[in-house]
């Protein structure tokens, strides 16, 4: 699947995206956000301040879905090499 994939429930019950993983062993379900610059043919390394995945809540405020309004988002750090992968994690939120 290449580009957006959009799940849309039309009735009342909740909607959830669920990962579920049967195992005898110490590994979990994951949902994972990969990202690297350049192309798929050539990728190139992560930039200080890239995004590498979030997760974005938006709600309907009587006329159009909002804008993100709160929001999880990890990137890089640094500049990434094969000895230097730092991370942030950005919680947001939007002030009543």
């Amino acid at each position: 699947l290449n580009g957006n994939a959009e799940i849309i429930s039309t009735d009342d019950s909740s909607h959830s995206w669920i990962t579920t993983l049967y195992s005898n062993t110490n590994t979990s379900g994951q949902n994972v956000f990969q990202r690297a610059r350049g192309t798929q043919s050539t990728p190139l390394a992560l930039q200080t301040n890239d995004t590498i995945g979030n997760f974005s809540f938006r709600g309907y405020d009587g006329t159009a879905f909002t804008g993100s309004q709160a929001y999880i988002n990890s990137g890089a750090s640094e500049n990434w090499t094969a000895t230097a992968t730092g991370t942030f994690i950005d919680f947001r939120t939007t002030a009543n």
